[in-house]
Order: C-alpha cells, then structure tokens, then sequence
C-alpha cells in the first residue's frame, strides 16, 4: 500500500499539472518576498505558516523557481505520511486494519491533489502523521525523554503547520493521560516544560505572523465553516452536517459514511483500554471544532482541515475490520443467533457495504489519474505566449496564475486593467474562466477602435487572445 500510494503521487508530481490559482498566488509571495517579509501581511491575502514559506524560499533560491522544486516539499511529506503510518498503525489497530487504513490513504484523490501543488496541507497532514508516531514510539522511554522530544518537536511543528497548535494539543493530552498515575512532581515539571514550550511558540506565533495575515477577504472565504449563530436552532445541523462532510472531503466520495465508522472505531478503541491512541488522534478534531465555535479556524469539507485524515482512516478502518469480522465468524451481537440463510444475506450485504466504502476512492483516485484534474490549463496557454512572444509585444492577464508563469517577462507583463492606455502594438492576453472580465477582450478591456484581434486558442478555462493595434485612419 505504501509503494501503491508513493508511486501514485510521483505520477502526478512528474506529470505537473497546472499551477492553480491559490497556489499561484503563494507562489507569488514566496518568489517576490524576502525571509523577513513573509512574517507580515502577504500578497492576495494569502495565508501560510512561517517555515513552510522560509522552506520554499530556500528551495526556491537554491534550485531555481521551477514547479516541480516549489513542489517538492508537499510531495515529500505526502509520501512521508504513508511511510510513518505504516509504521504506527499495525502497532495500534493491526495489521488488517493497518492495510486498510493505508489504502484509504494511498487512494485519497484530495491527498493525491495536495502533494503536487505547493501549497502546506500535505504538510499538515505529515505532521498529524508525525504526532501519532512520536507519540506512540517513545511510550518506552522516560517521561523527561518523551516530553524533551515533545518540547523539541512542537514548536517546530507550530510554526510549520498551522493546525500544528490543535495536534501539538492532542499530543500533550494523551502525555498527560499516560501520565495520570505518576505522582512524582519531576514528571510533571517536564510536560510543563514542553507545555511551556509550545505555549510560547504559539503565542508567538498568534500574534506575529497569523495575526499580520489576516484580513477580511481570507474571512470572507470561510464563513459557510463556521456555525450560523444568526440561527441558532441549525447549529447542531451544522456541526453534523459539516463533520461528515469534512471526512467526505478526505476520503471522496464516500467519506461521509467513513465518518460514522470512524466514531464507532474511535469508541471500540477507547473500550479496549487504548485511550491514549483515541486521545492523541481525536483530540486535534476536538480542538478544531472548538476554533471553529470561536470563527478562529475552520470545520467541515475543506482543505486547511485535511490533516484529520490519518486520524479518521485508522479509526474507521478499525471499525470496518472489526465489524467484518464479526459479521464473518458470528461469534457475537445478533448474527450469532441469526439462521444460516440469514447469516449468509447479513454477510453478504455487510460485504456490499464495506465494497462500497473501500472501492469507490479507489475508483475515484483511478479516473482522475486517467483524467486530468479540472484546473486552468495556464501551463500550456503561457508556453504558447513565451515560445511566440517577439520583442515590443505586451503581455497581459486576468489570473495570479499569469503573475506566476510569467514571472520572468515583467518589464513586459502586467494584469489586466480596463481603462489603463497600452502602448504595444501587439498584446497577449491570458483570459480564464474565473475572470471578472468578459472573454471576449473588447469593451472595457481594450478599445475596439484601437484594437483588433488577430488570433485566439482555447484552452480548458483559459484562453489566449493575440490583439493588434489598428493602423490610424487616414
């Protein structure tokens, strides 16, 4: 599953697929920014932790600006996350509940998606990943070992990830849960040391950088993911609601079902005396949840909560090995009692049921392999700009994805501006769907008495206009 699910991200990382306009715009900033700037307020009001924007910037200085090098990180960590799970999971649930969750995770189409886009959520999800693993391979050692790892980690995991606070969180917990029956003040004074630590990194954090790159128009994105207080009586709706479709999100399309196996898991896991595991994995839903009540962060189908992905896949597939194993063998609940016939119709729809679950993200994950993910096909639009530009020819687009693609043609390149003069004689234009302009690039865009067009290819959502200056009527 682990070789499956690398070599199914290395595909998509090789095959590059076209900057999209979020992680345009990032790309933006990383590229035009220097170290001390990313800490402040960020072009097209971006949002990103610290280090991952650091990290690329070095990348992007030392190997050059290309896509796959910006890229490199998020596919790493991706392909990381599959590596440590595997390493953790048949150490909590098993090794079949082990395979199963590792498949989820290998065929999730939104993984797939974010290891090949720079942008930090498959770095979110390494490090929930990372959590799980730190926490459940130094349960051996010493408590002032476990908390001086801690106390090293998660400052670093802070300021890497932003929902690093909410998993740093559950990690602390299940310490302090393991840690319940020792009265020894030493033990103590070293988790308040590590709580210390990521306490301060946070703060640190809230009100540096987080703060300076807020604003009003990344608010505006994500009001439909926080609770409608206007309508008080449709909260709970929404919390439910919003809570299947965030697995649904992780595991399309059939992660909302996932979700209430998740919860069944969650609970046998907490009966069978594993607290802690259900503690360091379920607690960062819970803090999330709760930012979400408070507008601070999040809740429901969207990427910046995908790192609860490795938490839901080893719950549910907990559950769904338990379950078949019961339904198989009917050694407990009803099916012990039920008669052959309808032992074997319980069996076999039982057997329908986890199909359905387990091969449609599958099949999902095979078609959008087969099929390209639906962005704007700026890549192939821009290389045809660049490879036909001449000397005196402007440029001009209505997307960040231009600002990033031609990044190198500036003294030549500019957005979109109805009204501004334009002096070339030839112009290029990068038109995509999401414009806020009419395609057809006339009107409020260029003067039709002034210009003429003389050549336009289409692209999936995009299209490139050639415009010519009209010659002066005599």
């Amino acid at each position: 599953m682990v070789l499956i699910g690398i070599g199914l991200r290395a595909y998509h990382y090789l095959r590059q697929p076209s900057v999209w306009h979020d992680e345009a715009a990032l790309l933006v900033n990383v590229l035009e920014k220097g170290f001390r700037d990313l800490l402040g307020p960020l072009i097209y009001s971006e949002a990103s932790p610290p280090l991952f924007l650091w990290a690329e910037r070095a990348l992007a200085l030392a190997l050059g600006d290309g896509v796959q090098v910006l890229r490199f990180l998020p596919f790493a960590a991706s392909c990381g996350t599959l590596v440590v799970l595997a390493f953790v999971a048949r150490r909590v649930v098993g090794s079949a509940a082990a395979v199963l969750a590792l498949f989820l995770l290998a065929f999730s189409n939104r993984l797939l998606w974010h290891s090949c886009e720079a942008k930090p959520y498959a770095i979110d999800t390494f490090v929930a990943a990372a959590a799980i693993a730190l926490f459940v391979g130094s349960r051996p050692y010493g408590w002032w070992i476990r908390c001086g790892l801690i106390a090293l980690w998660g400052p670093v995991a802070t300021w890497l990830s932003y929902p690093g606070c909410f998993i740093c969180g559950g990690l602390l917990a299940a310490t302090a849960f393991d840690m319940r029956a020792d009265r020894r003040p030493a033990s103590w004074l070293a988790l308040a040391m590590a709580s210390l630590a990521i306490g301060v990194s946070f703060i640190a954090l809230l009100v540096g950088p987080a703060r300076a790159q807020q604003s009003t128009a990344m608010l505006s994105c994500w009001q439909n993911f926080f609770p409608p207080y206007r309508k008080a009586y449709a909260v709970p709706l929404w919390t439910v609601a919003s809570s299947l479709d965030l697995s649904r999100y992780c595991f399309e399309p059939s992660g909302a079902i996932l979700a209430l196996f998740a919860v069944a898991g969650a609970r046998q896991l907490w009966n069978s005396g594993r607290r802690a595991l259900v503690i360091v994995a379920g607690v960062p839903a819970i803090l999330t949840l709760l930012a979400a009540f408070f507008r601070s962060y999040p809740w429901g189908g969207a990427r910046v909560d995908v790192f609860l992905a490795p938490a839901i896949a080893l719950f549910a597939s907990h559950a769904i090995v338990t379950s078949w194993s019961r339904v198989r063998t009917g050694i407990s609940g009803p099916s012990a009692r039920l008669s052959g016939l309808h032992r074997a119709f319980t069996r076999a729809s039982m057997a329908i049921v986890l199909a359905g679950i387990t091969v449609a993200p599958c099949a999902c994950a095979v078609y959008w392999t087969a099929v390209d993910w639906h962005r704007a096909d700026c890549d192939r639009a821009t290389r045809l700009v660049l490879k036909n530009w001449k000397p005196g020819d402007g440029i001009a687009w209505n997307c960040w994805e231009g600002r990033y693609y031609f990044r190198a043609m500036k003294p030549w390149s500019a957005p979109i501006e109805p009204g501004r003069p334009r002096h070339e004689t030839r112009l290029w234009m990068l038109i995509t769907d999401a414009s806020p302009h009419p395609l057809v690039p006339l009107g409020p865009i260029l003067s039709p008495t002034e210009w003429r067009l003389i050549g336009r290819r289409n692209y999936r959502d995009a299209t490139v206009y050639l415009m010519e200056r009209r010659r002066p009527v005599a």
